[in-house]
């Protein structure tokens, strides 16, 4: 059976999902896979983080962007990640 091609892509963790997370270097995917395939991989490789992160994914206000550009809510976990990719997490930031 031949290998399944993979694709690496990295993880920024920002505002209150970083303290004690750090970023996410380099993390392994099957080719055609999306953003919500990202976070689920986080769910398997890292469950406290996985957790913290899939509760913040189901509030409107936390932005996903992919190399810096913002995706819709509607569609950001649809999205098709390439290889280098750098998909961004960015939860509300408490205070004003």
């Amino acid at each position: 059976m031949a290998d399944r091609p993979m694709i690496r892509i990295a993880i920024r963790l920002l505002g209150p999902l970083r303290p004690g997370a750090g970023d996410i270097p380099s993390l392994p995917l099957d080719c055609g896979a999306t953003v919500a395939d990202a976070v689920s991989r986080i769910e398997k490789t890292r469950p406290e983080l996985g957790e913290c992160l899939t509760q913040q994914l189901t509030r409107e206000s936390t932005q996903v962007l992919v190399n810096g550009r913002h995706l819709p809510p509607t569609s950001a976990m649809a999205t098709v990640l390439q290889d280098e990719d750098v998909v961004s997490f960015l939860p509300p930031i408490p205070g004003g």
